[in-house]
């Protein structure tokens, strides 16, 4: 058995040493030929290892039993965003798994709807449903409210899922638009995480801070810069304290979702539903996300360049005509006609 296997690495040796021989021979009779086919060789090895890292990361992956992994006695996951479905759908998701939900979002007449929607999931859950508006000016007595809600509760999950899309021409971008970005985009996560993190440090059980980005942030569309902007910073922070939080018992996730529906989906837009549990599938194997793989091919492939330049010729048709139709106004009867 020995010889044989002995044999075998001979074999195989010899046959490397002759090929390297032969690539040695092609290099000094055509050096050009054989740099440029080496070069073409490492660039298709590079490229195949990447598809292969995106199929084992979207397709061929471990997915995380959140409750196993983050959850206690009485764990709690908060969410950010209620009046959102892609938020709330993450709500639904943790509820199932086992987790009481804290909701915040900015529409009280939705909370009935949407304890209802929860419930259904997991009938033994606790819900909790505060009113808070982010797109307001920040207001120490409001986010005091929230910390007091949570002085109790054992925060395992910090879902942030609060945003505000604004387009608008940036020389007439209106100030109220300006703030409202700023507050629900920025203020909103920064604050919340600011507040869960004491209490995630003093866990014996691991805990998790998700933050609900956007695909639109490799894709620059004209008249969104303020939404991108925010989600890059959102990116930034999550990225640093990906870093900082290494080694303290706190995951960290920046999930940046293309297109979503709550209904029939064209190829590119997924489901709520469907988001929500490829989202929660990667916590703590990767600090980044696009959830599924179709969301990263959105993001990645150069073919939806074209789909985001249509958004934005869409948009400017749309604020040429406004302009058109404002400067109309403005003109007498007599210069109209």
């Amino acid at each position: 058995y020995q010889r044989r296997v002995h044999g075998i690495i001979k074999l195989q040796m010899d046959k490397l040493k002759s090929m390297l021989g032969y690539i040695g021979e092609l290099f000094k009779e055509h050096p050009f030929i054989a740099s440029a086919a080496t070069f073409g060789a490492l660039v298709v090895a590079r490229e195949t290892f990447s598809g292969l890292k995106c199929l084992r990361r979207y397709v061929f992956r471990f997915s995380t039993d959140v409750w196993k992994k983050y959850g206690s006695k009485d764990a709690w996951a908060v969410v950010t965003g209620g009046s959102d479905p892609l938020a709330v759908a993450h709500a639904k998701a943790l509820a199932k798994a086992g987790f009481n939900i804290l909701l915040i979002g900015r529409k009280p007449e939705l909370e009935l709807a949407v304890r209802e929607s929860i419930t259904s999931m997991n009938e033994r859950v606790k819900v909790v449903y505060i009113s808070h508006d982010f797109k307001l000016p920040y207001q120490e007595d409001k986010y005091a409210d929230i910390e007091k809600a949570l002085e109790d509760k054992d925060v395992a999950i910090l879902i942030n899922g609060e945003e505000k899309l604004h387009c608008f021409p940036y020389e007439s971008f209106p100030v109220e638009a300006i703030k409202e970005s700023v507050f629900c985009n920025i203020h909103s996560m920064t604050y919340m995480t600011r507040i869960v993190v004491p209490g995630m440090l003093k866990r014996k059980e691991r805990s998790a801070i998700v933050s609900l980005s956007s695909s639109m942030t490799h894709k620059p569309i004209p008249f969104c810069g303020m939404f991108l902007g925010a989600k890059a910073y959102i990116k930034a922070l999550m990225n640093c304290l990906a870093l900082e939080f290494e080694g303290k018992n706190i995951d960290t996730l920046h999930a940046q979702i293309g297109p979503v529906t709550t209904g029939k989906t064209a190829w590119w837009e997924i489901n709520v539903d469907k988001v929500a549990s490829d989202v929660l599938g990667s916590l703590g194997y990767k600090r980044q996300t696009h959830g599924s793989l179709r969301h990263m091919l959105y993001a990645k492939l150069p073919w939806t360049n074209s789909y985001c330049s249509k958004v934005g010729e869409e948009l400017k048709k749309k604020f040429d005509k406004d302009a058109q139709q404002q400067q109309r106004s403005k003109l007498t009867f007599t210069e109209q006609f």
